[in-house]
This record gives structure tokens, sequence and C-alpha cells, in this order.
């Protein structure tokens, strides 16, 4: 059993933050000794008197048995100076990035930033894209990605042009000619289209247009 200590100097309370991927052994975490534990085996509480200069004995069964492969997990140390165990507890967050296995959502997300997902989408998945119509001739920007562009010409025809920079591979979006007998032309600012026709000329016909290795390619019903 823990024992009455006569206390005579100031207790503090240590709260000390980290991020890792494997649990530290022997004089890891700073200490001169690692993986203690709070208990003998016959569970009686093991009581322990160090001081910063000599060393932390920490307890890390909770956080490495949350351990997985070499999987960063964050951590919060604990721990009441003098005379007492430092206990390493698993935690989720750590400089506002956020750690799990699995995570289930009650609610909505709002995301203001890129999602990078390396495996696959699985499930009813149901989302919207952006549609807009132009009428006017039309440089494509970093906005219209993966836009749907209707276009209905308020003239004979409209023009969209690809940037030759400030667009990255991977980007796409979609065009639909959308009024009988306009024209609507898809030209690179910088050399050429590499699709088998320039524009589309049939009433709803349409194409998808992506950049890849720095050029601008298009499927679709285009024509010259």
């Amino acid at each position: 059993m823990i024992k009455p200590v006569e206390q005579t100097n100031t207790q503090l309370l240590l709260l000390d933050a980290g991020n890792d991927n494997k649990s530290p052994g022997g004089s890891g975490g700073g200490g001169s000794s690692g993986g203690g534990q709070l208990s003998d085996g016959v569970l009686d509480s093991i009581q322990q008197n160090y001081s910063p200069n000599s060393g932390k004995l920490q307890n890390l069964s909770l956080w490495q048995d949350n351990l997985n492969g070499d999987r960063m997990r964050p951590y919060l140390d604990v721990s009441i100076h003098p005379y007492a165990n430092l206990i390493r507890l698993p935690v989720v967050a750590h400089n506002y990035d956020i750690f799990a296995d699995s995570a289930l959502f009650y609610e909505d997300i709002t995301v203001k930033g890129d999602v990078h997902i390396e495996g696959s989408l699985k499930g009813n998945i149901q989302y919207d894209r952006l549609v807009e119509t132009i009428t006017d001739n039309r440089t494509i920007s970093i906005d219209d990605k993966s836009k749907i562009l209707n276009v209905e010409p308020a003239g004979a025809s409209v023009s969209i042009t690809l940037p030759s920079t400030g667009i990255d591979d991977g980007f796409f979006f979609e065009v639909v000619n959308c009024l009988e007998g306009k024209f609507t032309t898809i030209a690179p600012d910088q050399g050429v289209l590499k699709a088998k026709g320039t524009g589309l000329s049939q009433q709803y016909s349409a194409c998808h247009v992506y950049r890849h290795n720095s050029s601008w390619f298009a499927i679709g019903d285009l024509t010259a």
C-alpha cells in the first residue's frame, strides 16, 4: 500500500504532450528507466520517489498497448513531483492534428482544405458537383476544378482557353455544348489540345478535359 509521506516542499503537476511512433525503453522518454509499473505482483501500489535530475519512471502500458506498427501516437505524460510515477496516457490530438485508427461521426464534417486518401471509398457515396453556365469566352482557373460547364453562347460560339501555368496535373473539368447551332472551342494558350478534335459542335455534345504531364487532354464528342 502507498504510505503517507511527510511533504515539506511544493508539489508540481507535470503535463507534457508529445507524439511518437514507438514506446521508449531503457533510458527512453528522457528518464533513467522506462516501462515502469504502478503495482507489484500482488497488485500493491509502488511508490516512487524521484527528482527531475534523477530521471522518470514511466508507466507506458496504456500508451504501449495502443501502438500498432509504426503509426504515430500522441501522448500526454502526467506526473506530480515529488513522490510520483510519471504516467503516459494515449490521446488522439497533437498540434491540432488528429490521429485515429477508425472514427464514427454522427453529424456533418466541414473540411477547409484538401483531403488526401490512401485507399478506396466504399459504400453509398453521394456528392454534388458545381454546375456553371457560361455565355462568353472563358479562361480556365484553379476555381474551375471538377466543375461542369454548361456552355450557352450569347453569340455564335464560345472559346475556352486552357492556361499553361498555375494548374497542377490531375486537374479536370467537363464541358457541355448546350445550344443548337452553336460551337464551343477548347484550346490551350500554348501548344495543342491532345484530343481528336478542338471543340464541340452539336447540341449536348460534351467532353472531359484534364491536365497530365503538363499537357492538356480531352476525351468526348470533340470535332475538328
